[in-house]
This record gives structure tokens, sequence and C-alpha cells, in this order.
């Protein structure tokens, strides 16, 4: 009697092995002509905009930037290189004088505060509004004063 069962079946080599569909939507993978629009878009716009853009759902877009490296590494360093030319002209223009650009840079990346006086510590004041009427013009006369919480 012949065997109809050869003795050693040979091993199945994983990529021969057609994957099996569980179902679902496919997945999105970008095109080199969406990679290379992610590129310029990265610097300037929103994950928002680059999803809307690209005509993906943004949570599609984050899992894109998840699973494909490649794709990662593009939006992360264009991001990036864009930030750093943004920061060094702000500190430049810090370091030059410009008072705006000096007080923004501290309290953006030095924690620095004009007032660190919480609720309790900062100064109650009265405000007292009165008008003066003097040949059809009203002039309103503002008189701040602090109150001591402590004398009270």
């Amino acid at each position: 009697m012949t065997d109809l069962v050869p003795d050693k079946v040979p091993d199945a080599v994983p990529s021969e092995v057609p994957e099996k569909n569980l179902g679902g939507r496919p997945m999105v993978v970008l095109t080199e002509k969406q990679k290379e629009k992610l590129t310029w878009m990265a610097p300037y716009l929103t994950t928002d905009m680059i999803a809307d853009s690209l005509k993906i759902p943004r949570r599609t877009f984050f899992e894109i930037l998840k699973r494909d490296e490649e794709v990662a590494a593009l939006y992360k360093k264009h991001k990036s290189d864009k930030v750093a030319e943004v920061a060094s002209n702000l500190v430049n223009k810090a370091i030059g004088g410009d008072t705006t650009a000096a007080i923004f840079f501290l309290k953006t990346q030095a924690g620095w505060s004009e007032n660190k006086l919480n609720a309790a510590e900062k100064p109650q004041i009265q405000i007292n509004v009165n008008s003066l009427i003097k040949e059809k013009e009203v002039q309103p006369i503002i008189d701040v004063q602090a109150i001591d919480v402590d004398e009270e």
C-alpha cells in the first residue's frame, strides 16, 4: 500500500503564507506625493489642518505617525527645524534689546513671571468713580486706594 501522506511536510515560510483578512478598513499608507506635501506643511499647520489637507481623519494621521517611522521622522524633522529657526530669531531679538521678545522668552522658557503673588497675597483695592459735570462734558474721576487687610 502506498502512503498518501508524505513522511515530512515542508515547513511553511511565513512570507509565503497569505495573511488572513480580518475585515475592517484597509490600512492607510501615505503616497510619496503626500509625504512631500507633509514636509512643507509640518512647520506651519496644525495636525488637524495637515490631516484635512491629506484628506484623512486626524486619528488616522496619528496612527500613521505611530506605525510609519519614515513619516514620523519627516514630520518631526520639518516641524522642529522651523521651531528652532523661530526660537533662534526670538532669542536674537531679546538679546538685541527687544523688551517684548525678552519678556515672552523668559515667561515661556524660564518660568519667569511678573507677579508671583497668589490671591491671598494680592492687595485688595477699592475703586470709586465719580463724575464731574462741566459745561455739558462728563469727566470721570477715579480714586484708587489700596486697602490694608490687616487694618480692617
